[in-house]
């Protein structure tokens, strides 16, 4: 299992300790890129559905992260602030389309609308869950 969290300190959720460095990227994704607007990394992700091979792969960056989806919509994230170049041995997550979705609306949702205070973020068993520690 892997897993990362966050403690809200007022403003917003703030990564804290991670167990590896890929669920360490999708920590600071969440904390810094994402934070709370959801949609426009919906519409990028879902927009690879309708794209033709020659397309491929449909990339954005950010801040912090450089993020890649390829023709099997498997997105590859990266923090391009560590870990220099950006090449397929570099540190980075592996992530679905749909999970990758479906976890921008379960983070807006559960972490941006009711403002726990503690928040583990765990992948296991190819899950993504997000776990409330704290109210």
């Amino acid at each position: 299992m892997s897993s990362v969290r966050f403690i809200n300190d007022g403003s917003r959720h703030v990564f804290r300790e991670a167990t590896d460095i890929p669920i360490e990227i999708l920590g600071h994704f969440l904390m810094t890129d994402n934070h709370c607007s959801k949609n426009s990394w919906q519409d990028w992700a879902k927009e690879a559905k309708s794209l033709r091979d020659d397309q491929f792969p449909h990339t954005v960056g950010s801040n912090i992260t450089f993020l890649e989806i390829d023709q099997n919509e498997i997105i590859s994230m990266y923090n391009d602030l560590d870990y220099g170049e950006l090449e397929e041995k570099a540190p980075h997550l592996k992530i679905s389309v749909d999970q990758f979705v479906e976890l921008l609306d379960e983070w807006y949702e559960r972490v941006c609308k009711q403002q726990p205070q503690e928040v583990l973020l765990k992948y296991e068993n190819n899950t993504y869950t997000l776990e409330i520690i704290q109210q």
